[in-house]
């Protein structure tokens, strides 16, 4: 059993190995109740990963340089039926 310390504004900090279990990362949501005496914290899922985790996630896709991405936009656009 982890035990955790309430901080200023009734914050607390969810231990690491807890936090993974529960499939939790930043700006995941979670419900919140009092059962039979118990504080019991529940995910409550649909949380969408930050933005910043997609950065850099094409990265090469479309070539290595500036040079390599317009000749490749390049030839894409020339396939282009219109």
């Amino acid at each position: 059993m982890a035990r955790v310390t309430v901080r200023q504004r009734n914050q607390l900090t969810i231990p690491v190995d807890i936090a993974r279990a529960a499939g939790l990362i930043e700006g995941s949501v979670c419900s919140m109740e009092m059962v039979n005496g118990t504080i019991v914290i529940t995910p409550a899922g649909g949380t969408a990963p930050p933005l910043g985790s997609f950065v850099g996630v094409a990265r090469g896709v479309w070539g290595e340089t500036a040079a390599d991405v317009e000749r490749t936009l390049a030839s894409d656009r020339g396939s282009w039926n219109r």
